[in-house]
């Protein structure tokens, strides 16, 4: 099983700034129709996204935002043709 460990941000005044497990592990249950599957996915995308949110630094997440939408971009790409 891959680990990867990434620091907690520093609590802001009194609040505390909870420790977080994300365990991948099971593989996406069979569903029916494609809403079913876009429920599965805005779920775990939520949960994942709540765990994240609450505990990681602001420059961790906008650096992950950014490496997510570098690796979506790449397949979103259109050959408009005329070169290489």
């Amino acid at each position: 099983m891959k680990t990867v460990s990434v620091y907690r941000a520093q609590p802001v005044a009194s609040d505390a700034v909870p420790q977080a497990t994300i365990v991948i592990d099971d593989e996406i249950p069979p569903v029916t129709g494609v809403e079913g599957a876009q429920r599965v996915f805005e779920e775990q995308g939520a949960a994942l996204a709540a765990a994240l949110w609450e505990s990681l630094p602001g420059g961790t997440i906008d650096a992950l935002l950014r490496e997510m939408l570098l690796r979506r971009a790449s397949l979103l790409r259109v050959s408009f043709g005329g070169g290489s």
